[in-house]
């Protein structure tokens, strides 16, 4: 999911992987804009068939707290 999550990423925003790590800041360090935020949100929802709250958005800043989130996520689908 780690790298799934992180190939989406650098696709959306057109950047090579290996400036990406886990504690990569989406809005500081890849210059993320919200609207850019709440795509790659949407993305993952369709890829994961998840939800992802509005009021949850603030809590994701980096790419780590992305990938937690999805995992929260999918678990509680289970």
């Amino acid at each position: 999911m780690e790298e799934k999550i992180k190939s989406i990423l650098c696709e959306m925003q057109n950047i090579e992987p290996e400036n990406i790590t886990l504690k990569t800041n989406l809005i500081r360090d890849i210059e993320m804009s919200s609207v850019e935020v709440m795509n790659l949100c949407g993305v993952l929802e369709e890829e994961y068939a998840i939800e992802i709250l509005d009021e949850d958005l603030i809590t994701i800043q980096t790419v780590e707290d992305l990938i937690n989130y999805v995992g929260q996520k999918m678990e509680e689908k289970v």
